[in-house]
């Protein structure tokens, strides 16, 4: 199933992570927000538009990272992230996630992460080094 998601970075170097709500699928887990990508719908418009209805959203340009194959026990993942870097951090609107936080990319280990997103933490992490 594809499935996009955001690396929202700000200037400073932080991150945004939402924290899936408990009762769903990977509650309470940690993930860079996105959602499900619709039948014919091209990935950056799924995106921006998971963005909108989950956040109340709205990034400029989009910078494609490495797609990330993950099979869940409910079925296979394949997740295309995308980052975007912004001057301001945004007003969100968490309509579907229970938390947000904005954490430095070196301090990811505490929070509990989706597992298809770890892979996604590891490029970043390598581009920074």
């Amino acid at each position: 199933m594809p499935v996009v998601c955001l690396v929202l970075r700000d200037r400073a170097g932080y991150v945004l992570a939402t924290q899936r709500p408990a009762g769903k699928k990977l509650g309470s887990l940690w993930e860079f927000p996105g959602g499900k990508v619709e039948a014919s719908e091209h990935a950056e418009a799924a995106l921006r538009r998971e963005l909108r209805e989950e956040l109340e959203l709205n990034v400029g340009p989009l910078t494609p990272l490495m797609p990330v194959d993950h099979t869940y026990p409910f079925g296979p993942v394949h997740l295309i992230p995308f980052q975007h870097v912004c001057e301001n951090r945004p007003e969100l609107e968490l309509k579907e996630h229970s938390d947000a936080r904005w954490i430095r990319l070196k301090d990811w280990e505490q929070l509990d992460w989706a597992p298809a997103d770890l892979p996604v933490i590891e490029q970043l992490l390598d581009q920074e080094n």
